[in-house]
């Protein structure tokens, strides 16, 4: 799991191969449910983004509500989905 902590970091990470992207804030309760489940996923290289540490960045790819996941595939947004999600939720997410 990648801790994303600036702008050119983000830009280098999101032109791998696919990644899926957590849009997060420490104090939202569904983010911190999220957290064992996001842990456990090995399909797929993950980076996460706090937005309030990277509130401009929330605000460019339009995160109103979170946790929110995109997944990206050398640098294009091709899913997203945002609220709490099961791990048979997430492992179809990822598929």
């Amino acid at each position: 799991m990648i801790d994303i902590k600036s702008r050119e970091q983000f830009q280098e990470v999101i032109e791998q191969e696919r990644i899926l992207i957590d849009f997060y804030a420490d104090w939202c309760g569904p983010c911190k449910m999220m957290e064992p489940i996001i842990e456990e996923v090995k399909e797929i290289e993950i980076g996460r983004v706090n937005i309030d540490e990277l509130s401009s960045l929330a605000r460019e790819y339009k995160i109103l509500s979170i946790p929110s996941f995109k997944i990206f595939e050398k640098g294009r947004i091709v899913k997203e989905k945002t609220g709490f999600m099961t791990r048979e939720e997430m492992s179809e997410f990822i598929k």
